[in-house]
């Protein structure tokens, strides 16, 4: 038993004390008398009762049909009267618990419900109760937990010493002993063979706590089986198309990786583009055989793809992504277009994940999950979202913040007490530097990672333009207000509505209430110079800048036979964005982004090749 949170029946406050032991609601005698005092019509009624000691009776009482509020919550609910009972407690039963959809977690001492996730709260105390020391039969095998006549007590009493040569500690083997093992001279068995160095206690620990951590793992596997919408367990013949295979060997120098067999086995010779490869025999790793698309190989099932990689494959004329049943997208933000693209070429279940090596499976996809989020919080974890700009908790949906986590997850970064204290706030607080925001039916949204964030100083003060879709809901507010304030999705700050013309296709002008600084989101820039038909890819980064302290450049790869020019890429954002998310920090044609090895943007080597490189 433990007490959840202040409830009210009929105007009476109280904790709610919750019984996972009782099958039905009882009102105890204080909340009856209070009852009776404002004339609530009771029933009368029989009913077998099992009570905690095991005994069962078919008795008259009654019953309250009343309603329970719990927060934002009212539960019809059904309490039970029993007759002779006095000084017995109020308890929410099973009954209560399904129709109000709570879920208690006791290590945590926290609960929260089913249709609002995100949002915890602590169980208040713990409530003295009246106790019989026997256990429930419900709970129990036969004759376990039962209580015992006098002659049972007797027999029970006699068995110690009746049977000394068992329950007398030492002596030889026991008559009931099927097998033992006698030693001779040797040493016991129990006695430990060499003696555990501080090495090799500290190597059986760490192999125990291995151990735990692979059962842990597996049982928040099972936690979220049943949550997806589709079953992401693989079966044997599925093939995963992945950024890199998990085999790598080095031949003569150059480094080859085994890629799914069509025919037999080839090494991959040489990348010629993020999606083509020229591939070789392994008996002959320097004779390449010719290029190939990674669709000519043998058609995968199951795919693992960055944004990046993704809109190659999407531009590819030849590729045929029928074969696949399910397709994951995930390592940075997704474009909805690139989602719808994506859908609309495969018959596949497409999902964007989120999640890092330090906290794996922080969502999962529930259903009706809306295009562009990530999922609902995992039970195992944790939320909150926190300000970047005060470190204040955000309550409110739509609001962008940094996300904390608490949960299963690592405890330190290997031999780096440094990032490892960075990593986390004071009161434990895992920091993951994601920007996220959480809409009003608690689905979560990726939007950045903040060390991608460009800071951005306004030279003139006062109003700034934001871009934002939210024309026909601001006219709306204008007829009611002529002084508007709401919070962006986009850069979480408190905004306030200063001139707005229903006729002008420019974006509402605001005036930025958090100071002169706000963060530029690259994704956001660079999904509009995206829609540009001669733009293969591109990626936002900071430049050093005197006037605004930090302002985006771009990195472009044009296509082949393109005469795209810088100032026609900044001429296309110009109406489209604010002026500190234009580009001043110019325009850099190359051939190729630099890419991780999980073909993610290489944000530092960007950085570096932007320092470097000429600009237009």
């Amino acid at each position: 038993m433990a007490g959840l949170s202040w409830v009210k029946v009929l105007g009476i406050t109280g904790t709610g004390l919750i019984d996972t032991a009782a099958k039905r609601s009882i009102a105890g005698s204080s909340l009856y008398a209070l009852l009776v005092k404002r004339g609530q019509k009771f029933r009368s009624s029989k009913m077998i009762v099992k009570l905690a000691d095991g005994s069962v009776n078919n008795i008259n009482v009654k019953l309250a049909d009343v309603i329970v509020t719990l927060k934002h919550l009212n539960i019809p609910l059904t309490f039970i009267i029993l007759p002779n009972s006095s000084n017995n407690e109020t308890l929410l039963g099973i009954d209560f618990i399904r129709k109000a959809g709570l879920i208690i977690n006791l290590s945590t001492n926290t609960w929260l419900t089913a249709d609002r996730p995100h949002v915890i709260y602590p169980l208040r105390c713990e409530t003295s109760v009246h106790t019989i020391e026997c256990a429930s039969t419900d709970v129990l095998r036969i004759d376990e937990g039962t209580m015992l006549s006098p002659p049972e007590r007797d027999d029970l009493a006699r068995l110690p010493q009746e049977y000394q040569n068992i329950f007398t500690q030492g002596g030889g083997p026991t008559p009931f002993a099927e097998h033992r093992i006698d030693t001779g001279d040797h040493p016991p068995i129990a006695v430990p063979p060499c003696r555990l160095t501080p090495y090799l206690l500290k190597l059986v620990d760490t192999l125990q706590n291995s151990k735990e951590s692979a059962e842990r793992q597996q049982d928040l596997r099972k936690s979220l089986k049943d949550k997806s919408r589709r079953d992401g367990t693989l079966i044997v013949g599925d093939l995963v198309l992945m950024k890199t295979h998990v085999l790598s060997s080095s031949i003569k120098g150059m480094t080859s990786k085994f890629v799914p067999k069509r025919d037999g086995p080839y090494l991959i010779h040489k990348k010629v583009s993020p999606t083509t490869y020229l591939l070789a025999y392994p008996e002959t790793p320097d004779k390449p055989i010719g290029k190939y698309h990674i669709s000519d190989l043998k058609k995968p099932t199951f795919a693992i793809f960055t944004p990046t990689l993704i809109t190659q494959i999407l531009r590819h004329p030849n590729c045929d992504l029928m074969c696949f049943e399910a397709i994951t997208v995930g390592g940075s933000r997704v474009p909805n277009y690139l989602m719808l693209e994506l859908k609309s070429r495969t018959k596949a279940d497409v999902a964007e994940v989120y999640g890092q090596s330090e906290a794996p499976c922080i969502f999962y996809r529930a259903a009706g999950t809306p295009l562009g989020s990530c999922g609902k919080p995992s039970p195992r974890f944790q939320f909150k979202l926190v300000s970047l700009d005060t470190g204040e908790e955000i309550n409110e949906p739509n609001v962008c913040g940094e996300l904390y986590l608490k949960g299963p997850m690592f405890s330190e970064y290997f031999n780096n007490p440094i990032e490892t204290a960075r990593a986390f706030s004071e009161d434990g607080w895992y920091k993951t530097g994601d920007i996220l925001y959480r809409d009003a039916d608690g689905f979560y949204f990726f939007v950045e990672r903040i060390k991608a964030c460009i800071k951005s100083g306004s030279y003139h003060e006062g109003i700034t333009a934001v871009n934002f879709n939210t024309a026909s809901i601001l006219q709306k507010a204008l007829k009611k207000s002529s002084k508007v304030s709401f919070s962006s999705p986009i850069t979480g700050r408190r905004y306030v509505l200063t001139d707005f013309t229903a006729a002008s296709n420019n974006p509402p002008q605001c005036g930025d209430e958090g100071g002169s600084n706000i963060q530029v989101y690259p994704t956001e820039i660079e999904e509009i110079i995206k829609e540009l038909p001669d733009v293969v890819d591109v990626a936002v980064c900071a430049v050093p800048d005197p006037k605004y302290e930090e302002v985006p450049a771009a990195c472009v790869v044009r296509r082949p036979d393109s005469t795209l020019t810088a100032q026609e890429i900044k001429d296309f954002i110009a109406n489209r964005l604010s002026d500190l998310k234009q580009l001043h920090g110019g325009v850099m044609f190359v051939d190729s982004l630099p890419l991780t090895t999980t073909g993610k943007i290489a944000r530092t080597k960007l950085w570096e090749l932007m320092e470097k490189g000429h600009r237009e």
